[in-house]
């Protein structure tokens, strides 16, 4: 079972600033590669702006722990890595229900979700 602060923890987080459906949406990935698929694949299927991506920085993550409820997130295997998607919801940036969906449509109809138990 995941938390906000185990992934914040475990995770490179990033976020899409330029899409404000996306909102409290994040993508944490193994390695740049995985994350360049990822959000190229996003891009593509109109899930992401073309806005720069931007990054959790470490010392900006007890901050996040603090201000963000997790809400859910589900973890795939790529051909070069693993990557999460998390939703949470925070005061000034809800997450989309529908945008979350979308997300897990896109990657479930091209990459293996990790099933456990």
């Amino acid at each position: 079972m995941y938390t906000t602060e185990i992934i914040m923890d475990k995770y490179a987080l990033w976020f899409d600033t330029g899409d404000s459906l996306n909102g409290s949406l994040y993508l944490g990935a193994s390695d740049s590669s995985v994350l360049g698929s990822v959000l190229l694949m996003f891009r593509g299927s109109n899930l992401w702006s073309e806005d720069t991506e931007k990054q959790i920085q470490t010392d900006q993550k007890e901050v996040y722990k603090a201000e963000l409820t997790y809400v859910a997130s589900a973890e795939y295997q790529i051909t070069n890595g693993e990557f999460l998607l998390a939703r949470f919801d925070h005061s000034k940036y809800p997450s989309s229900p529908e945008r979350w969906d979308s997300w897990l449509s896109a990657c479930d109809a091209i990459y293996n979700r990790i099933q456990y138990g």
